[in-house]
């Protein structure tokens, strides 16, 4: 996880997250965007964003 960029007090930071397909064996590792924000409480909101779609094929 690395920190890419901060402003108006949200943090950016690319995440891998993995993603397990139903019925196969397969499981693909995405890079994507996190964004954090702290709302009035203090409480860290986390929010995953991805610039575009993303298909995978899996034989089954």
């Amino acid at each position: 996880m690395a920190i890419i960029g901060k402003a108006n007090g949200e943090n950016e930071r690319l995440e891998r997250v993995d993603v397990e397909i139903p019925y196969s064996n397969t499981n693909v590792s995405i890079l994507t965007k996190l964004t954090t924000t702290e709302d009035q409480n203090n409480q860290i909101i986390g929010q995953f964003s991805l610039d575009q779609d993303i298909t995978v094929t899996a034989k089954i």
